[in-house]
């Protein structure tokens, strides 16, 4: 999660931005009356699935922000780094209905069991927005040289592999649709630069279950690298998000 962070942190940031904005319009922009005049109201938000909380270090700038995950290990590592987290299970969260303005999740559907329960599950405890942040879509992937298009099956399959649903990204609409919601989509579309492949070549071989110096992996790494030297190199990987109102 963190690499994935790291890429998409600046479509995060505008996304958060304008959902914030609307938020706070919706919710009134300054504090009760007897607070200081003309500050901001803080937003309460709840990452679900929160991981290693890369992302709740971004949302700290808009308001409170507590996550859920249901990794022990996870909860008191972060928790006791000064972020607010608790065990829970994303299907079923310990929060009363309505309780924070923005409920959101990243890479975390692709994942669960029961998609549609736990996007309920967000919706419920949600005032105004639930943000479905990133879920890939592997069938979509492009790579050049062409020859590399292995490299994102072999991904694909690993992902299946390890129970998850490689094709998430397609289906966020039907998910949230049969949930009762109607979710604006859209996709983080945008190609990686040449020196960010450079820089991701070794890590992307072993997410596809090879080593970059051995066999098949160091075939990809020499076409890639080459790729990379006389600038033909591209990668897309098609990550959709969506957008709720409550």
């Amino acid at each position: 999660m963190q690499r994935q962070a790291r890429w998409l942190e600046p479509a995060y940031k505008w996304l958060f931005d304008q959902v914030a904005s609307i938020v706070r319009t919706r919710r009134g922009s300054t504090v009760p009356t007897g607070a200081a005049v003309g500050k901001e109201v803080p937003l309460s938000f709840l990452d679900v699935g929160c991981g290693p909380c890369e992302i709740m270090k971004l949302v700290t700038r808009y308001g409170s922000v507590t996550g859920v995950d249901r990794d022990q290990c996870l909860v008191d590592e972060f928790g006791n780094n000064g972020f607010e987290v608790k065990l829970a299970d994303a299907a079923n969260l310990p929060f009363a209905d309505d309780s924070f303005d923005v409920v959101y999740c990243s890479f975390l559907l692709l994942w669960v069991e029961h998609p549609v329960q736990v996007i309920k599950e967000m919706a419920r405890v949600s005032k105004h927005c639930v943000l479905i942040l990133a879920e890939p879509d592997y069938s979509g992937v492009v790579l050049n040289p062409m020859s590399l298009n292995m490299v994102a099956a072999m991904q694909k399959e690993k992902l299946e592999d390890s129970g998850a649903d490689a094709l998430a990204g397609r289906k966020l609409r039907e998910w949230c649709v049969e949930a009762g919601l109607t979710p604006e989509l859209g996709v983080w579309g945008s190609t990686w630069d040449i020196e960010t492949i450079r820089n991701e070549i070794d890590l992307e071989i072993r997410s596809a279950g090879l080593e970059p110096d051995e066999g098949l992996g160091a075939d990809m790494r020499r076409a890639w690298v080459q790729a990379c030297d006389d600038g033909s190199a591209t990668v897309f990987y098609p990550v959709f998000y969506a957008t709720v109102w409550l």
